[in-house]
């Protein structure tokens, strides 16, 4: 690795500002030989107590101290995380456009601190008084560019400026049309080797028809478009798929995100919603299963617990391969069973209480439910429905001593006022079940 980057020049002073968070401790300018371009190396540390999250610097460049800067460019440093006096910088390259560019000067623009806050400045860094040396002292690699002796006579000195000003006119062509755009485009894909698109993307579009720009547009919005599908934001996601095309797999993923958005709004209950959209995809993955699984859960959202109850049944075969399908299942059954117990269909919530023993408190529900049937049928005097209902109730039953209490008095008012009754087949019948629970009758 040492020998594929060449030192041309080595700046180690430190520069800085009265109020920016950070100081440039050192900045060499090297030249990378595999990728054969001259390169810019920094060293910034923190220099204040908050942690910075992302920095923006602006670069001047210049061929020589005594010449005008040719050219400015912004760069980032994102997703830094750098706590107080911590270095940072020192690994990122920054790719020149021209080889001739030797001289720089740097500009803190902005620096957004973990908590939130910005700094913002205007102000190039200068050396700091306390480290800075002579400029002799800058280690170069690179000959000094010699100035020309002043010309001997004016026609020397004409001759002199027209070619002067033919080079100055030759070098701003080829600074406009071929040293920028390759700075761009190199730029561009340092945005997007940093995963950010969405500054890439316009330096491509103004690039034209410069190198394959246009096929970079594409490609940019297509990796776009896969960050956004990873952090979730699939409506955007599919807007960019869509306007590609026949790009790649776009189709595919178009269709691919009408079903993460179809499930988003099943995930945020808006049930309904949510199966119209899988209806729309048909036969693509579970839809059309998840299309009625929609549907049941709208129902169960508005208390509609027989009809869920229903469509939950016809999915019972698949409802293991759902989502929480078993779950929402079992749960409408349970609901339903509470309301059956409201509307006094003690029975029918017994059954379905029956198959849910293990989900919450079904077992404690069925003895409810057999428990309520025998009360009720205690009321109307039908005693023997009444004897066939307690023992129904699960002999774990919470207090069920009360209710066989409560049982056994209501027998024994049914035979030991009515002596009539007593000796009917019914009331020999009831006799025998008080005493082998060892009541003993008044009769």
């Amino acid at each position: 690795m040492e020998s594929r980057y060449q030192t041309i020049r080595i700046y180690p002073h430190t520069l800085r500002t009265q109020h920016c968070p950070v100081a440039l401790e050192k900045w060499a300018l090297l030249f990378d030989s595999a990728a054969q371009r001259n390169i810019l190396q920094c060293k910034f540390r923190n220099i204040q107590s908050r942690p910075i999250q992302s920095m923006s610097i602006k670069i001047d460049c210049y061929i020589s101290e005594s010449e005008g800067s040719i050219l400015s460019f912004p760069y980032q440093y994102s997703d830094l995380c750098m706590p107080e006096d911590q270095i940072f910088g020192i690994q990122t390259p920054i790719f020149l456009p021209d080889q001739r560019l030797t001289h720089f000067t740097f500009t803190v623009t902005r620096v957004q601190f973990s908590d939130g806050t910005l700094f913002e400045g205007e102000e190039p860094l200068a050396p700091d008084p306390k480290t800075s040396l002579d400029s002799n002292d800058i280690h170069s690699n690179s000959r000094d560019i010699q100035t020309p002796k002043p010309p001997k006579n004016k026609r020397r000195l004409l001759a002199g400026l027209l070619i002067g000003c033919a080079c100055l006119a030759a070098f701003a062509v080829i600074t406009k049309y071929l040293l920028i755009p390759e700075f761009q485009y190199h730029q561009a894909a340092a945005y997007v080797e940093n995963k950010e698109y969405t500054k890439a993307l316009p330096v491509y579009e103004n690039l034209g028809d410069y190198k394959d720009a246009k096929s970079k547009i594409s490609e940019t919005n297509y990796l776009y478009a896969g960050s956004l599908e990873l952090s979730g934001d699939y409506q955007e996601a599919m807007a960019i798929y869509t306007e590609l095309g026949q790009y790649k797999d776009c189709p595919d993923k178009v269709t691919e995100m009408k079903y993460r958005i179809a499930d988003q709004f099943f995930n945020n209950e808006a049930y309904e919603e949510a199966s119209l959209r899988f209806t729309a995809l048909a036969d693509y993955k579970d839809s059309e299963s998840m299309a009625t699984y929609s549907h049941a859960m709208q129902l169960m959202k508005e208390k509609k617990f027989e009809e869920a109850y229903e469509v939950f049944f016809s999915l019972r075969g698949g409802l293991g391969k759902l989502k929480n399908g078993l779950e929402n299942y079992y749960e409408s059954v349970y609901q339903l069973g509470n309301y059956y117990n409201e509307q006094g269909e003690f029975m029918e919530a017994y059954d379905l209480f029956e198959g849910i023993q293990d989900y919450k408190d079904g077992h404690q529900q069925m003895g409810r439910s057999a428990k309520l049937a025998m009360q009720y049928s205690l009321t109307n005097k039908k005693w023997m429905d009444a004897i066939g209902y307690f023992e129904l109730i699960p002999k774990d039953y919470e207090n069920l001593f009360v209710d066989e209490n409560y049982l056994l008095m209501s027998l024994d008012d049914a035979v030991s006022y009515n002596s009539d009754y007593a000796w009917t087949n019914e009331g020999l019948i009831i006799q025998a079940f008080l005493a082998a629970h060892n009541y003993k009758t008044t009769f």
